[in-house]
């Protein structure tokens, strides 16, 4: 039923439940999802093709990239982040985040970028390489190359603190209980949508080693088609930056408000000035949080554990940046039409038909079937390495890839759709400072300390074991392990969930 009491027909309630009083708020914020999400996905394709790809490294950097740099800046963003929202507005606070994210990009673009071999501390990165064992050459490789090494870690932010918690926080404050149920599925499609359309861009700019070089590349230094592909990336990332800024603004100009928190029913409650460890203390003390935390820190832990694993295999194939980046592209362009699928045909209708928790449980169903056919063939690629055997036409490295971005695009299909979809209703029901704090603890801090404290894991095998191959059947059982914990969460969230719902009601 839409907002002013209209029943939507089956096929409208289906395909667009929207009234035509909302689009005036709906639309904007769809444009706002679209063009963050187009910078998501561009920076996603450039950081691992940047750092990856370098001479000297591989998919070993990671692990080491996660926990030494972009763990401890998690922790600081977050810090910072907290600082900002008590003595800001989160108005204010939006136009700060992404303002100096897109300012660290356009220097990066006019001075990290042009003049990187130069700024290569190669003789302090070789003295390290001779001196630590050969399961540190990851370490080695993110102080050799510190300007990509600081590009990833803005990617990573802008996956978590852009898109998760501004952009998704701003939607979970002007959209009510009911709306949610109906728009977040089609913010899904907008998010997916990019990613058809940001996977096609990138892989026409990368398929082809014959593209003219323009006169404003080699002005910049460039001399290759992937360098003119950089700065092509780098050039789209500030111009919709700068167009989700300007539309943030017009929502607050024209369509919402002074007070413009979507469920008035609630008590306000005075603005809490809260440190970094008192949020997170704050949190420890929610069952309910907790359980969303380990809903976000096992789904982060298997992904690291599978992607790193796929990446190194993908590198083997792929040493090449362009043609790394064309293939990844691919699979964004992949991701995209799954998630853009899933976003119009399942996880919207799926969360008001059969509810949240059976929509939650798609996410760790997929991650398991999938992975299980991509260790599988990982294994097969271990043992007949070498091997002149080919299945449908394939070597067993080929295979493992195809298997692993098949695995890849799936999982990420459905984080896009159902797994973000029913991550964000659960902050729903909460107070607004419960909601806050948590989500800049629990997506902020805990997303990363899952994929940190699985990439420590992969540092500690790699010291034994030296390559990522060699860790597989390890990484095999340990993901084994978290999918009935993650699963268990669920159960927790779902009860607690339909309780807090049922009390907002009630408060009505």
């Amino acid at each position: 039923m839409a907002k002013d009491g209209t029943e939507f027909s089956r096929i409208r309630s289906f395909l667009w439940p929207i009234n035509r009083l909302e689009l005036v708020k709906f639309v904007p914020l769809m444009i706002i999802f679209f063009l963050i999400s187009i910078n998501y996905h561009l920076l996603r394709i450039a950081k691992d093709a940047l750092i990856i790809t370098a001479p000297n490294s591989g998919a070993e950097v990671l692990p080491f990239l996660k926990v030494w740099v972009v763990l401890p800046a998690a922790l600081l963003e977050a810090f910072i982040f907290t600082r900002l929202m008590n003595r800001f507005s989160k108005e204010k606070v939006f136009y700060i985040i992404i303002g100096f994210m897109l300012t660290f990009l356009l220097f990066f673009a006019l001075i990290f970028y042009p003049y990187r071999e130069s700024l290569y501390p190669d003789q302090f990165a070789n003295f390290l390489q001779s001196h630590l064992p050969p399961g540190c050459k990851g370490f080695v490789a993110i102080i050799r190359y510190w300007m990509f090494s600081l590009f990833y870690v803005i990617a990573e932010s802008w996956s978590f603190l852009v898109l998760t918690v501004l952009v998704w926080g701003f939607a979970n404050d002007v959209t009510s209980i009911e709306e949610s149920g109906r728009f977040y599925a089609l913010f899904g499609i907008a998010i997916n949508f990019s990613g058809i359309l940001t996977g096609e861009l990138a892989n026409f700019l990368t398929s082809s080693n014959t593209i003219h070089i323009s006169k404003y590349t080699k002005m910049l230094g460039g001399t290759t088609p992937w360098d003119q592909t950089v700065y092509i990336f780098l050039g789209i990332i500030l111009v919709c930056g700068i167009l989700a800024i300007a539309t943030y603004r017009w929502i607050h100009v024209h369509i919402l408000p002074p007070d413009h928190t979507a469920r008035k029913n609630l008590p306000k409650e005075e603005k809490p000035r809260m440190s970094i460890r008192e949020t997170l203390a704050y949190v420890a003390k929610s069952k309910y949080l907790i359980s969303i935390a380990m809903i976000v820190l096992s789904y982060n832990i298997v992904i690291n554990f599978t992607e790193v694993l796929w990446k190194a295999q993908l590198k083997e194939l792929y040493p090449d940046p362009q043609h790394y980046a064309a293939y990844t592209s691919k699979v964004v362009l992949c991701i995209g039409c799954l998630a853009t699928l899933g976003s119009i045909f399942v996880s919207g209708n799926l969360i008001r038909r059969s509810g949240w928790k059976v929509t939650a449980l798609i996410t760790p169903i997929i991650v398991t079937v999938t992975g299980l056919g991509f260790f599988y063939f990982l294994f097969f690629e271990q043992f007949m390495k070498g091997s002149p055997i080919l299945i449908l036409g394939l070597t067993p490295l080929a295979l493992a890839v195809f298997f692993g971005s098949l695995q890849n695009a799936c999982t990420r299909a459905s984080k896009y759709t159902v797994f973000d979809s029913t991550k964000e209703i659960a902050f729903i029901p909460l107070s607004p400072e419960s909601r806050m704090k948590g989500k800049a603890a629990i997506d902020g801090i805990g997303s990363r300390l899952g994929k940190s404290g699985s990439s420590l894991i992969l540092q500690v095998l790699l010291i034994f074991f030296n390559t990522l191959l060699s860790c597989s059947p390890i990484i095999f059982a340990a993901v084994l392990l978290i999918i009935p914990i993650w699963i268990l969460a669920i159960n927790v969230v779902s009860k607690k969930f339909g309780v807090l719902t049922q009390e907002n009601k009630a408060s009505t």
